[in-house]
């Protein structure tokens, strides 16, 4: 099995749907992938990467004329992630709208667009429609499986739902379940959305939509992504117009937050935004388990936590909290602090750091509870 672009699987039907955690169920789900290298002989040595809120499944290169992936430095021949070892797979998120079934994916009852009629996603949701891709391939076990952020939280659920599947694990910058922190970055993030005119309560027109919420939202976002240490070294109080006291003058960080959600809102669906939004806030390891500790201890392999001292979306005291729960518990694990001004995005930034930590746990290196 060769490398390759965008592909697609679909499953589920109107007698056979996909149910899920919710109680609801979708009548088929169609998962957009794309993977890296070659599955080999023994289909042993498949990494599964699991993406955040925003990115979609393009995460490299596939030659050298393609368009840049979001984790170009991690994953590709010699990188971290070595494609001339490793099948690398990853998924566009259920509910997201890059290619999966989402919200602006066509409702097989209705014939329209689900729109704001698209039911609730967690992440156990999310991971058990990867494992039906999983399947799809014939690969009955992962050699790992990695993610940061929704990414990492969906790595840990990966490794409590489906232990018999996942040889090891790694999570970055990831809370073993949402703290009422982040939540509340959310909560704002999505008043911003709603209060946009363009909301329409979510039945906005195909590709239309509340963009200008979206991108403020985003805006908002990117704070809590980054640190008040990396913006100051960064942008100082740098004017991008020469006349300070300009009303209209702005300054070089206000450049910055406006170009990338800019970026963002032009490309996302705020639905699905607020989909994925809400599937971050509802992600607990302890659901389904007698308690938190146990729900966290379901994960029995090798698992490496990555934290970032700088993360304010999810501080790293929340990675001690699920390391030194699974250390309780007799599991094999480890904490990688990383002194960084970079934040919660320091995954994207940090790559010689993050990734020789990684590579470390993919070659069976140092016994992560070492």
């Amino acid at each position: 099995m060769s490398d390759g672009s965008l592909q697609h699987i679909t499953f589920g039907s109107p007698d056979e749907p996909f149910a899920l955690t919710s109680g609801e169920t979708l009548p088929e789900v169609t998962l957009a992938y794309e993977t890296w290298g070659r599955l080999s002989r023994h289909r042993d040595n498949v990494v599964w990467i699991t993406t955040g809120l925003s990115a979609s499944a393009h995460v490299a290169r596939h030659h050298a004329g393609d368009t840049p992936g979001w984790w170009d430095e991690m994953v590709g021949p010699g990188q971290p992630i070595d494609t001339d070892r490793w099948f690398v797979v990853c998924s566009n998120l259920l509910g997201g709208c890059f290619g999966s079934t989402g919200p602006t994916s066509v409702d097989p009852r209705t014939g329209r667009p689900y729109g704001p009629d698209f039911p609730t996603v967690v992440p156990e949701d999310m991971v058990g429609a990867q494992v039906r891709l999983l399947d799809h391939l014939g690969v009955e076990r992962v050699h790992n499986v990695v993610g940061a952020s929704l990414g990492g939280m969906l790595a840990l659920q990966w490794g409590a739902l489906y232990p018999d599947r996942v040889a090891s694990v790694c999570g970055i910058a990831t809370p073993g379940r949402s703290y009422a922190f982040s939540i509340a970055w959310r909560a704002v993030q999505r008043q911003v959305v709603l209060s946009d005119p363009a909301w329409m309560d979510g039945r906005y027109s195909p590709g239309a939509g509340p963009v200008t919420g979206l991108t403020n939202a985003r805006a908002i976002g990117i704070l809590s992504y980054r640190s008040p240490r990396e913006f100051d070294r960064r942008f100082g109080r740098d004017l991008a117009d020469a006349n300070p006291f300009d009303r209209n003058g702005r300054f070089e960080v206000e450049n910055y937050l406006t170009h990338n959600a800019t970026k963002f809102g032009s490309v996302f669906d705020a639905n699905a935004y607020m989909v994925l939004a809400r599937a971050m806030d509802l992600f607990d390891l302890g659901r389904g388990a007698s308690c938190y500790e146990d729900g966290v201890a379901r994960i029995t392999a090798p698992t490496l936590v990555i934290g970032f001292s700088s993360d304010q979306l999810f501080p790293i005291e929340q990675q001690r909290e699920v390391v030194a729960i699974l250390e309780a518990r007799g599991r094999p694990a480890r904490l990688e602090e990383i002194d960084t001004p970079f934040g919660h995005d320091a995954f994207l930034i940090e790559i010689e750091r993050v990734g020789t930590t990684l590579a470390a746990l993919l070659d069976g290196g140092p016994d992560p509870a070492s």
